[in-house]
C-alpha cells in the first residue's frame, strides 16, 4: 500500500522516500486516517512527516502504531493521535515501557479520557507504578485506578525507602495488593462516590494504614497482627469488623498513637471474660462502636450492653478512664444531626440504665475504686443507689461522660 502511494507522488517524491525509509508505519497510520477523514495527499504527507518525527526513538509507540493498523482499529488510531498531540512522545514511551503489554490499551484509555490523570502522569512518571498496582487490584473501570489522590497515596506506600516497605520487607507488594483489593468499596474523595457508610475515603484509609503499619508490630503475635490480617482479608473479617477497623485506625492516626503508648489491642479484661478494644499505658480504655444505633438502639444490642456492664464496669477505676466512641457517620446517615448525636446516645444509655438499674448499680458497687469515684464517702448502699438514680434521670456527666460521638 505504501509502495503504491509513493509511486503516485510527483513533487513530494523525495520527502515521501524519506518518510517510507524510516517510518512506513507512520504513513500507513495516516493513510487509514486520510481515508476516514477525506484528507488530501499533501495533508497525508505533512501529517506523516510530523508523526515520523514524533516517533523517532520510540520503538514501543511505533509498534503500537503498527499493531493498530494491522487491526484497522480507527478509534484507537485517532485516540493515539490525540495523545501524541498532548503528551510528549518520549514521556508516553516511558510510561508504556513500565507496564505489561496487555495493559497498554487500559492505560491509553485512562489517560485519553482523563486530563487530570494525563497531566499527573506526565508530571510524575512514578505514578505509573501506582496505576499498575491499582489496575492489578481493582476491576477494569474502577474509580480508584484513575483517582489521583489514591494513586498518590499508593505511590507513598510503594516508594523505595518508605516505612511501609521497610516494615514489611520482601512481602510488601503482596501486602499492598491485598490491602487495596480488600478496600474496593470505599469512598473516593475526588470522584463523588459515596462508598460504604462509616468508612474512610480510600486516600485517607491508606494514610491510616501507613500510620498503623509504621507504628505497630504486625508480625505474628504482635499487637497489630489482628488488624493487619483484617486489612489483608487473610482471616475473613466480617463487614462489621472492617467498619471497626476503619474507625479504630483513623482514631489512632488522629491521636498519633503508637505501640509504646498501648498496653494491648483487643484483649481480655483482667476481671471477667469480656474483651476491650484498646488499653493505653496509664490504664485508659477505648471501646470503638461503628454501628447504626438509630435503627438498632442500644436496648436491642444485648452484647454491647453486656460487654459494658461485665467488662468495663468491673475493670475501670474511674469513668474518666473510659471512652466509648461511636462513629458519627452511620448516625447522621440515618437522620441524626451532628449537634444532637451525643445527647441522643446519652438518651439511649439512660434507657439502658433505667431498664437495668439493679444490675448496673450492683456491678459498680462491687468495683471498689469505681464506687469511690462516683459516690461520696460514707454513703450507705441505699443512699448511693438513690444518687445513682438521680445521675441516670438527669444524664449527669459524672456518669455519662464516657460516651463520645466522633
Amino acid at each position: 500500500m505504501a509502495h503504491n502511494i509513493v509511486e503516485t507522488m510527483t513533487d513530494d517524491n523525495k520527502r515521501a522516500h524519506a518518510i517510507t525509509k524510516g517510518s512506513v508505519q507512520a504513513l500507513f497510520l495516516w493513510y487509514a486516517l486520510a481515508n476516514a477523514a477525506g484528507k488530501s495527499l499533501k495533508e497525508l504527507l505533512d501529517n506523516a512527516t510530523d508523526l515520523a518525527k514524533k516517533l523517532d526513538d520510540a520503538p514501543l509507540l511505533q509498534k503500537r502504531v503498527v499493531d493498530l493498523i494491522a487491526t484497522q482499529d480507527k478509534a484507537k488510531i485517532k485516540q493515539l493521535n490525540k495523545l501524541l498531540d498532548k503528551v510528549v512522545p518520549s514521556k508516553l514511551e516511558r510510561l508504556i515501557g513500565k507496564i505489561d503489554a496487555n495493559k497498554v490499551d487500559l492505560l491509553l484509555d485512562d489517560i485519553a479520557g482523563n486530563t487530570s490523570l494525563r497531566k499527573a502522569l506526565a508530571g510524575n512518571e512514578g505514578l505509573i507504578d501506582s496505576w499498575k498496582h491499582a489496575s492489578d487490584a481493582f476491576a477494569n473501570g474502577s474509580k480508584f485506578i484513575t483517582d489521583i489522590p489514591t494513586l498518590e497515596k499508593i505511590s507513598k506506600l510503594a516508594s523505595e525507602g518508605s516505612s511501609f516497605r521497610n516494615k514489611l520487607g520482601s512481602n510488601w507488594q503482596e501486602a499492598l495488593d491485598d490491602i487495596l483489593k480488600n478496600a474496593n468499596d470505599l469512598k473516593c474523595s475526588s470522584c463523588g462516590n459515596s462508598g460504604r457508610i462509616g468508612r474512610s475515603s480510600m486516600d485517607q484509609y491508606l494514610d491510616d494504614v501507613d500510620h498503623f503499619i509504621k507504628n505497630f508490630d504486625v508480625s505474628s503475635g504482635g499487637k497489630g497482627e489482628v488488624f493487619y490480617n483484617w486489612m489483608r482479608n487473610t482471616t475473613n473479617p466480617t463487614s462489621g469488623q472492617l467498619d471497626e477497623l476503619h474507625q479504630t485506625i483513623r482514631d489512632f492516626a488522629k491521636r498519633g498513637l503508637k505501640e509504646s503508648d498501648v498496653v494491648d489491642i483487643g484483649k481480655q479484661f483482667p476481671i471477667g471474660t469480656k474483651k476491650y478494644d484498646l488499653q493505653q499505658i496509664g490504664g485508659k480504655f477505648t471501646e470503638y462502636k461503628n454501628k447504626d444505633f438509630v435503627t438498632y438502639p442500644l436496648t436491642a444490642s444485648s452484647s454491647d450492653v453486656d460487654q459494658f456492664i461485665n467488662g468495663y464496669l468491673k475493670n475501670v477505676d474511674n469513668l474518666d478512664k473510659l471512652e466509648w466512641k461511636v462513629g458519627l457517620e452511620k448516625l447522621t446517615n440515618k437522620g441524626w444531626i451532628d449537634a444532637n448525636a451525643l445527647s441522643n446516645m446519652k438518651s439511649q444509655w439512660k434507657n439502658v440504665f433505667e431498664s437495668k438499674t439493679d444490675e448496673v448499680f450492683e456491678t459498680i458497687w462491687g468495683n471498689q475504686n469505681l464506687k469511690n469515684s462516683l459516690f461520696d464517702t460514707g454513703l450507705t448502699k441505699a443512699e448511693a443507689k438513690l444518687d445513682f438514680a438521680d445521675m441516670v434521670s438527669t444524664t449527669d456527666d459524672t456518669l455519662f461522660k464516657f460516651i463520645k460521638v466522633e
